[in-house]
């Protein structure tokens, strides 16, 4: 492949070259799963808390507020989770904090198999046809909501290392 490697290029690869990768139609529920750990956050050690006012649309770097005095129930994240906005979707909600925290629990916590980049994946979901999936799978009119169950159906074209086998 050529030191500027087309998208062409890339997407065929070179048979000789040691990162060996395929272009696949896989469900996101194939390469990631959803972290389900639910928490108190007064009963935790961690700091740092993210709702859905702390992301915006088109940054993947999250805001967040000290956990403080909130009480209703959390959900853990870890560094490098996606941290995916199930409700209202229309809004576009997606980011990649670099620390642990909890999350409102209309976020969904997402992490990526070892077969996929963490960071294409965010990208991926941050992308136009995931919103618009996310959407489809919404049910409720005034605070619509989008499920793992349906959205972990999710439908794209991933490239994977050749070792990966659970979406054969």
């Amino acid at each position: 492949m050529s030191e500027e490697v087309t998208l062409d290029e890339f997407a065929k690869g070179d048979e000789s070259d040691a990162q060996k990768q395929r272009w696949k139609k896989v469900q996101l529920h194939q390469v990631a799963y959803k972290r389900s750990d639910n928490v108190n956050p007064q009963e935790i050690e961690l700091e740092k808390h993210i709702g859905l006012e702390h992301i915006d649309p088109n940054n993947p770097v999250p805001d967040w507020e000290p956990l403080d005095d909130l009480s209703s129930t959390k959900r853990r994240f870890e560094a490098g989770d996606i941290l995916f906005a199930k409700l209202r979707p229309n809004l576009e909600k997606s980011a990649q904090p670099n620390f642990e925290g909890v999350a409102s629990t209309d976020i969904f916590p997402i992490v990526s198999e070892a077969s996929l980049n963490s960071k294409w994946l965010l990208y991926r979901l941050s992308s136009k046809p995931a919103y618009d999936y996310a959407r489809r799978t919404s049910a409720g009119t005034r605070m619509p909501r989008t499920s793992w169950n349906l959205f972990s159906n999710f439908d794209f074209h991933a490239s994977l290392a050749k070792t990966h086998t659970s979406v054969e």
